[in-house]
């Protein structure tokens, strides 16, 4: 049988209080959220729906917030940050192995709401947006904190360089 190999820290409690860097990208690498013209970001409607249900996580899932983010045209960078491990959010990934309020229920859910809310507005129910699987990076320090602000921060005027553009 094939296993995908997983990117996650093996043995790491994903809904462990943390902050957490990730980056997401659209299906096939195709540009929905906007386009980057002189080092700005100008979103689409689709990349505005995904702004506004990233900026939501935090109403969903009462134990996260959000840090620093950038939705570019094809990916989007956000920090989430995991606080009192102990409560729990009834996510819709019901998935085998995704701890309720771990970091995977709340992307899963994120990609969920944005998938949804995105087809909608393009009139394709049950087109695919997301990349099934997403990047992950555990901040463990203030100058890797500092350090992945920055890189967020300096996204769209990079764009020319951008490593998933």
């Amino acid at each position: 049988m094939f296993k995908r190999k997983s990117s996650r820290l093996e043995g790491y409690d994903y809904a462990s209080s943390g902050m957490y860097y990730v980056t997401i990208c659209t299906k096939d690498n195709r540009y929905l959220f906007g386009e980057v013209r002189k080092g700005r970001v100008w979103l689409s409607e689709e990349g505005r729906v995904v702004r506004d249900c990233w900026e939501n996580i935090p109403e969903h899932f009462e134990h996260v917030s959000i840090d620093d983010f950038v939705v570019m045209p094809n990916h989007m960078h956000g920090i989430v940050v995991i606080k009192n491990a102990g409560a729990r959010h009834a996510s819709p990934v019901r998935s085998c192995s995704i701890a309720s309020g771990s970091l995977g229920a709340v992307i899963g859910s994120f990609k969920s709401a944005a998938t949804k809310r995105v087809n909608d507005l393009r009139g394709m129910p049950g087109g695919e947006v997301w990349h099934r699987n997403y990047y992950d990076h555990i901040i463990r320090n203030e100058n890797d904190l500092n350090r992945i602000r920055e890189y967020i921060r300096n996204n769209p005027m990079n764009w020319a360089h951008d490593k998933y553009r």
